[in-house]
């Protein structure tokens, strides 16, 4: 069957009421030909992310407005690869069983960072294959653990940099810093082949107003990592408002004009530490 994501908001809801509303779904889902996989809730924007599969969007709002009343506002198909590469899971993650328990489930909110390699095609088409292998496993392996120590989900490799999803901005800029302290600790060895990254960090929720799955984030993301400076990393303003101000320090780029944005964008740039 098809797989949807669906979009809830309502202001004021709990945790309890949206498992309980979960619970009355998986008991109408076989009277309607569904399965509900799992859900994502937010107290703080108070949406809710259902997951499920579906004959067609009818039959899951029916089965919806039938377990509870409360049928979604959105809803969209979408791709198991891509939920799993961002959401993390498309199952409860808790055992079959459990869903009464202690256990909450996380936002839908996620942070999106794209790496990029400054001159990567430039420098291969001058070092050659063999070198250019050598140069990429070494960026490869600095930068993936810099995300398994921040909690980074690897979405893709695009040849020259990453593509990473986190469940908190927070994550998303530690991780950034933690590249490129990384980088200029590498490239103090004075290696042949110096490293040169620029990172940009886009953050939003998965059903966007009449966009696509993460649609704007991702290209948001993409976008500030073009626009980020040599060893630099660029961050959007909802980056931005969901930073803990003590733990990094920011400063104001200035507004851009990016494709597909109706009007300038604020680009705020992450300052690494002085040591």
């Amino acid at each position: 069957m098809p797989l949807y994501m669906d979009r809830h908001y309502k202001e004021g809801i709990t945790w309890e009421e949206i498992r309980d509303a979960h619970e009355q779904d998986l008991k109408v889902q076989d009277d309607y030909g569904v399965k509900f996989l799992t859900y994502w809730f937010d107290p703080d924007r108070n949406t809710t992310f259902c997951l499920v599969d579906a004959s067609d969007e009818h039959a899951l709002t029916e089965a919806h407005q039938d377990a509870h009343g409360d049928i979604p506002g959105e809803i969209m198909p979408v791709d198991q690869e891509a939920v799993l590469s961002l959401m993390g899971r498309m199952a409860d993650p808790m055992g079959e069983g459990e869903i009464r328990g202690e256990t909450q489930i996380e936002p839908g909110f996620r942070a999106i960072m794209f790496t990029d390699i400054v001159g990567y095609t430039a420098l291969t088409a001058r070092i050659g294959d063999a070198e250019s292998i050598k140069f990429l496993r070494t960026h490869n392996d600095l930068v993936r653990g810099a995300l398994r120590r921040h909690a980074g989900n690897e979405v893709k490799h695009t040849g020259d940099g990453f593509m990473v999803s986190f469940l908190a901005s927070q994550d998303a800029a530690n991780a950034a810093l933690d590249i490129q302290s990384e980088m200029r600790s590498y490239n103090e060895t004075d290696p042949e082949y110096p490293v040169h990254l620029r990172i940009g960090i886009g953050a939003g929720e998965p059903i966007e107003e009449g966009g696509q799955f993460f649609g704007s984030s991702v290209n948001l993301a993409s976008r500030l990592c073009d626009l980020a400076s040599t060893d630099g990393i660029a961050v959007s303003q909802s980056v931005i408002d969901t930073l803990s101000s003590d733990l990094v320090t920011t400063e104001l780029s200035g507004n851009e004009t990016i494709k597909g944005f109706d009007q300038p964008i604020p680009v705020y740039r992450l300052v690494p530490e002085v040591a």
